[in-house]
């Protein structure tokens, strides 16, 4: 089997997070960055956000982790307040409006 004719990239030349990726019908080299396994990133499950890592945790970064996770809850707690507030208010600004 033999390469494809816009094969332009010797797969011996990539370096150490980069990948070939077939784009638009041809190969290209992109950089896969580290930060990708390392990070965390938000996750949306049942309606609610939380902190997920892709690695292995330590017990530290586990616990920091659960502190993100409880900041995030809280957050949105205020914010679902904060939404009702504006409701109500709203609803006021209607009924002031009406009684003119």
């Amino acid at each position: 089997m033999g390469l494809p004719s816009n094969y332009n990239i010797n797969p011996l030349d990539l370096r150490i997070g980069e990948a070939l990726v077939l784009k638009d019908g041809k190969l290209r080299k992109v950089y896969i960055p580290k930060a990708i396994e390392r990070e965390p990133y938000l996750e949306n499950t049942k309606n609610k956000l939380k902190f997920i890592n892709r690695k292995k945790k330590t017990l530290a970064e586990e616990s920091d982790m659960k502190e993100l996770n409880l900041r995030l809850e809280a957050l949105e707690k205020h914010v679902m307040k904060l939404t009702e507030s504006i409701t109500i208010l709203e609803k006021e600004v209607v009924k002031i409006r009406n009684n003119r």
